[in-house]
């Protein structure tokens, strides 16, 4: 006896299938999306806003980060949602700029000498911060 199909199962087919692949597509976008923070916080050194340079999270074994520049209330936030884990976090001083813009590898003196060396650098920064799903605040606290 050949093979037949019922044109009713003919149709339960047709339905089902835009169905099921917009559950397929539903589930794969869901899953390829990492966990992301967005990191906000405030600057402080000597117990007064820290309010020039920028933060920079860096994760040293993935080779990625992010810089927030500071404003002048001391307050940064990243620009962009940063993936979870850990991080090391380090102050770089503003960049000296003139009517051109910024004088490159030239930083500002007067806040450039005022951040203490440990906190400029990442191999001995003593800052760190484990970045967690959603929104989150990160005060930063400079100390002698």
């Amino acid at each position: 006896m050949p093979f037949t199909t019922s044109p009713r199962l003919g149709y339960r087919v047709v339905l089902a299938f835009p169905f099921a692949a917009a559950l397929l597509i539903a589930a794969g976008c869901n899953s390829s999306k990492p966990p992301q923070g967005e990191v906000t916080g405030k600057v402080t050194y000597k117990n007064a806003p820290f309010t020039e340079g920028q933060v920079n999270f860096i994760q040293p074994d993935k080779g990625i980060g992010a810089i927030a520049t500071i404003d002048s209330t001391g307050k940064y936030t990243f620009p962009t949602t940063l993936d979870v884990g850990a991080y090391v976090i380090y102050i770089s001083p503003p960049q000296a700029s003139d009517e051109d813009g910024p004088k490159v590898g030239v930083t500002a003196k007067k806040t450039g000498n005022s951040i203490p060396k440990k906190y400029r650098d990442a191999a001995t920064t003593v800052l760190k911060y484990t970045v967690t799903d959603g929104k989150q605040e990160f005060p930063i606290e400079l100390k002698d």
